[in-house]
């Protein structure tokens, strides 16, 4: 919902709103093709098969080594999410040994990765291929795992629908939204236009 879906007036959502007002502005059409993980939009970069990564995705540490990007566009916080009536950790070291889900590829699984080889050793986490934040949820919701990680961007939209997910806390500091391009293109002027857009 906070990308690109499609409503009883036609597509919408921030990300789409700004590529189609990026693509008005270069006098260009909007081609969408939409990629339903994460893995995926960044195949498409890599073979050329777009020319921006418009979905909402955090600026990390070995994206930006890999791919160029445009400067942060949105902060947002990683949060930790449980089920009411459920034990709830308020912090990492309550987190330990509670299975929580994240989605494959992303900053979430990351922050993980780099928490528990820095300390945290005893957290337990697994990815989900080829979803999204509503079907992580899901998952969640059914007793699959005890935790889940998702933005607060998205949960603020999504919890609607889950009234029995809650936030646990805050996990790290808040992270900074990118827009990434191919990285074998030359594409800084694009880059340029987009910035000071």
């Amino acid at each position: 919902p906070t990308t690109y879906f499609t409503d009883k007036t036609g597509p919408t959502g921030l990300e789409y709103a700004l590529a189609r007002r990026l693509a008005e502005d270069l006098g260009l059409d909007l081609a969408i093709r939409p990629a339903f993980s994460i893995k995926v939009i960044f195949r498409q970069l890599d073979l050329e098969k777009a020319d921006i990564a418009a979905a909402g995705m955090v600026l990390s540490g070995s994206r930006q080594a890999s791919y160029p990007h445009t400067d942060p566009y949105y902060r947002l916080k990683p949060q930790v999410i449980y089920v009411a009536g459920t034990r709830r950790p308020r912090n990492l070291e309550q987190m330990a040994g509670m299975k929580t889900l994240v989605l494959e590829g992303s900053s979430h699984a990351e922050l993980l990765a780099g928490l528990a080889a820095t300390g945290h050793s005893q957290l337990q986490w697994q990815t989900i291929p080829g979803a999204d934040y509503t079907a992580l949820l899901e998952k969640l919701g059914k007793g699959k795992a005890q935790l889940a990680i998702i933005d607060s961007n998205e949960f603020t939209l999504l919890q609607s629908l889950f009234p029995r997910l809650k936030i646990a806390f805050d996990l790290g500091e808040p992270q900074e939204l990118a827009w990434y391009l191919p990285p074998t293109t030359e594409n800084s002027r694009l880059l340029h236009h987009i910035n000071f857009f």
